[in-house]
């Protein structure tokens, strides 16, 4: 296998359920208590790949909204590589509506593994990389969010999911293939794909091993949160793949390290 490819494979289930094992024992006596629970929204990532859900606590995010907007607009970006560090109160928005729903998924304290806020632009008229179909190489089961910073309609791009396409048997295939819309069809059916559309703060969760993508927009650009939640740092990656960096002074409690476990600490 050459390094620029990761092929899935069954061995990625022993290992994960091995992490499972030690997350849950690890994380036992430090797994918060919230007043929410989701176990219809889960059956519904189970069975279907998917979910949106309206977070609770809203107190920050249109600052978070607002300071996003301003690096864009300061720097020719495409995205926000270390929003943990350039974004203030980013990581506690996070940790207050997504975290618990993520712990209730894994049924113990995931890590925070990756985290990004990605600008997609109308300018650029043909899609690239993840705005064509893919699965995500990284663990054998995790979970990937989506936060809209602002109202996404079928025209601004919205995230696009291929329902069931979690379910596929895809061991002895590239974790790096992209799929053209038309192989998505023919593999699936076009009533398997599903735009969804949302509003500002929606939280769309899903199992990232399913076929999705963002789409390219078409009137208005598109701005979100992506972050993922493992059980061990991510592999199979692009070689380009870098851990994100968090300050320590952040650092509250033992959920704040169990978290932020994948990541680079700065001092």
């Amino acid at each position: 296998m050459l390094d620029n490819e990761f092929i899935f494979n069954e061995e990625e289930k022993q290992y994960y359920d091995f992490c499972l094992r030690n997350r849950q024992a690890l994380t036992n006596n430090v797994l918060p208590k919230f007043d929410r629970t989701y176990k219809k929204q889960i059956e519904n990532i189970d069975q279907f790949g998917y979910e949106i859900i309206k977070p609770e606590k809203l107190a920050g995010f249109e600052q978070i909204c607002l300071d996003v907007n301003d690096v864009f607009s300061s720097k020719n970006q495409r995205s926000i590589n270390n929003p943990l560090l350039e974004i203030n109160g980013l990581y506690n928005f996070i940790k207050e509506n997504a975290v618990g729903f993520a712990c209730e998924y894994f049924n113990c304290v995931p890590m925070l593994s990756f985290i990004k806020i990605i600008k997609s632009d109308i300018t650029n008229k043909k899609p690239k990389d993840t705005q064509f179909f893919h699965r995500d190489p990284g663990s054998f089961k995790f979970l990937k969010l989506v936060i809209y910073l602002h109202d996404v309609d079928e025209n601004s791009g919205p995230f696009s999911y291929v329902e069931n396409s979690h379910k596929d048997f895809y061991f002895g295939q590239n974790g790096r293939k992209r799929y053209t819309d038309e192989d998505v069809i023919n593999s699936h059916g076009e009533q398997k794909i599903k735009n969804l559309i949302g509003k500002k703060g929606d939280m769309i969760f899903f199992n990232p091993v399913g076929i999705h993508k963002g789409k390219l927009p078409l009137k208005s650009n598109r701005t979100a949160i992506i972050a993922n939640f493992t059980l061990h740092p991510e592999y199979g990656q692009k070689d380009n793949f870098a851990r994100i960096k968090f300050d320590m002074k952040n650092m509250k409690t033992s959920l704040d390290y169990f978290l932020l476990q994948a990541c680079a600490p700065r001092f």
